[in-house]
């Protein structure tokens, strides 16, 4: 079962909705994090202070990558979709909503 948050959203308008799928074609890994906890993580650690895509990309690369995946990008069993969107980031240049897609062997917006 899943032990986290489905869908959330924090006291700084960061939204988190979580859609996972199968990935029946890449090998099985060992070492990964399940994708509620990843998500549980993004709403604790990002507000609209800190929020863009290309840092929660980091932020869950850099945390959660199995060290078992080929790329080194992999981070998500049998693959997920995160879409994450904030009211009022604090660049009016950043995106308000993107989707990171996670399996075994990437992360990628």
């Amino acid at each position: 079962g899943f032990v986290g948050s489905l869908s959330a959203i924090n006291e700084d308008g960061v939204y988190v909705m979580m859609n996972t799928g199968n990935m029946n074609t890449a090998k099985v890994i060992g070492d990964l994090t399940p994708i509620s906890i990843i998500a549980r993580s993004i709403i604790n650690d990002f507000s609209n202070s800190n929020f863009s895509s290309s840092a929660v990309q980091k932020y869950v690369v850099d945390n959660f990558a199995s060290n078992m995946s080929s790329t080194r990008q992999g981070t998500s069993g049998g693959g997920a979709i995160l879409v994450i969107a904030c009211d009022q980031p604090i660049d009016s240049n950043e995106e308000t909503m993107f989707i990171l897609e996670m399996d075994r062997l990437e992360t990628m917006i």
